[in-house]
């Protein structure tokens, strides 16, 4: 899941609370690593922030050694080619998909 919170900053969120390690990898540079480390929240939760700036970001988890797409928390062969897809049109529109 993805939202932008009040502060302008976009959160990442993946439910997977069996998971050791998880991190968000995507085409984020110049304004983010191409790979972020993301935290396990109280809930279970893995969870990541990045300030973005308009543009369209592909991006996918890497979790415990093995691709996973955003809105899926299941890991599939299918997560191996295919990207998420995030568009940031201003500082309120987002909106999402998947792209192969």
């Amino acid at each position: 899941m993805i939202r932008r919170n009040s502060n302008g900053e976009y959160e990442f969120r993946l439910n997977l609370p069996a998971a050791h390690e998880v991190m968000l990898v995507g085409d984020f540079e110049p304004v983010a690593p191409s790979q972020v480390p993301m935290s396990r929240s109280p809930s279970g939760d893995w969870v990541c922030k990045l300030q973005l700036c308009e543009g369209v970001y592909h991006f996918k988890y890497w979790v415990d050694g093995k691709w996973c797409l955003d809105g899926d928390a299941r890991t599939t062969p299918a997560a191996s080619f295919l990207t998420s897809t995030l568009v940031v049109h201003d500082e309120h529109a987002v909106s999402f998909g998947y792209s192969g």
